[in-house]
């Protein structure tokens, strides 16, 4: 389920529709293009029915939590995944919807701001209770549900608070989305009075796509967490409201049937265990793979796609790159055209790491029944554009023959 949230235009004021995930935005008015940078927790309320009349002392917004991504869970044999796209109530009022539900299907959002009327009731559950409730509730078979697991990790495409409207008219409690009585007010009444005025903090803000470098406009697609400036060959990332440059390069290879597509090349450090080269890897996973003498020069790398692929492609991709990045020929930078959009962010791309290792170690050695006290670090990450062949639905890399099916990329 994909929402759309409500932004105010930076420059001329008027309203923007921004996909849940987007943060390149482009108004339809004055047609300025700015880049959204986004609070650590986003938060929108559903469209409202609430009559005019009513005052904003009586007006409430009652929050849930949603999610939407991949959980992706580590077991001694194997690792799998399971689809999230959930919105769970976020305090334990039981007169309360559980879930929205089907109700923010195809409903206004606007992102929250300070000229709302009325007040925020507080969350009363911390997050990644939230979250473990719902993964609880996802589908998944039996003996999931029976056997330990190692590990288990939420790769997020989503994490936001959305707030239900309430309004209250005498002593009922109105749905400020439906109408509808919601019951007594006096059933309310631990969330009444928990709530807080607009923070500051929660404010989203946009920051000019012109390069720091060079003052040139930086281009992106809607979704991606990277920037390109062309006029100078600069990449960015927004990190903590600012543009910071993230190293770039790409592996050169012409013809029409050839699309660059971005990974993160992430340089890691195992101290538990001892892990240091590529050859460490291979020996300690067990790997059917002859040892030279690069691998042994070979820095710990791991790699993982900047793009969004179905899980199990992602992981597959994943190991398939760290084990064969010795056959990526030299990167070089300059890349003039329009690069491909980078839609898994650094810190997405670092919060796989040891999932991505679970898979490559997947069914190889005892190293996995110790994977909850391995040390994985990322030292840095650097932005790697690699050529794909596209042959008919599949999209081939010729130096290190990973396929990706078309269907397997989002």
């Amino acid at each position: 389920m994909d929402l759309r949230v409500e932004h105010e235009c930076p420059s001329c004021g008027k309203v923007m529709s921004l996909g849940e995930r987007d943060r390149l935005a482009h108004c339809p008015s004055c047609f300025d293009q700015t880049y959204l940078v986004k609070p650590s927790l986003p938060r929108a309320v559903l469209a409202d029915r609430i009559p005019a009349e009513v005052d904003g002392s009586d007006i409430f917004y009652y929050p849930y939590m949603r999610f939407k991504g991949v959980i992706y869970t580590s077991f001694v044999d194997r690792v799998t995944h399971r689809l999230l796209d959930v919105t769970q109530q976020a305090r334990t009022e039981a007169v309360a919807p559980p879930s929205l539900g089907d109700r923010v299907r195809g409903t206004r959002l606007t992102r929250v701001h300070r000229a709302m009327r009325g007040r925020f009731i507080r969350k009363s559950l911390p997050t990644g209770d939230i979250l473990q409730r719902a993964a609880a509730r996802a589908e998944q078979s039996i003996d999931e549900r029976s056997r330990p697991f190692i590990h288990q990790v939420f790769v997020s495409e989503v994490v936001s608070c959305i707030y239900l409207p309430l309004y209250r008219v005498g002593d009922t409690i109105f749905d400020g989305a439906t109408g509808r009585s919601l019951g007594a007010k006096k059933l309310w009444q631990s969330a009444l009075h928990q709530t807080i005025s607009f923070q500051p903090h929660w404010q989203s803000n946009f920051l000019s796509t012109l390069c720091p470098h060079c003052g040139d406009v930086l281009e992106g697609g809607a979704d991606s967490s990277v920037m390109h400036c062309r006029q100078c060959d600069t990449c960015w990332l927004e990190d903590e409201g600012t543009f910071v440059s993230v190293p770039y390069g790409y592996v050169p290879m012409q013809g029409e049937d050839v699309a660059h597509l971005p990974f993160w090349r992430l340089r890691v450090r195992c101290d538990q265990p001892k892990l240091y080269t590529l050859a460490d890897l291979i020996l300690a996973t067990n790997r059917p793979i002859l040892i030279k003498a690069d691998h042994k020069r070979a820095e710990l790398m791991i790699w993982v796609p900047g793009f969004t692929m179905a899980p199990a492609a992602f992981l597959n991709a994943a190991r398939h790159l760290t084990l064969a990045q010795l056959s990526v020929p030299p990167v070089r930078g300059a890349y003039r055209g329009k690069l491909a959009s980078v839609s898994v962010s650094l810190t997405e791309a670092m919060g796989t790491l040891k999932t991505v290792f679970a898979h490559i170690v997947e069914k190889r050695g005892d190293i996995l029944n110790h994977l909850a006290d391995i040390t994985l670090s990322c030292r840095d990450g650097a932005l790697v554009y690699l050529p794909f062949q596209k042959r008919g639905p599949v999209s081939v890399q010729p130096h290190t023959s990973l396929n990706i099916e078309e269907f397997e990329r989002n």
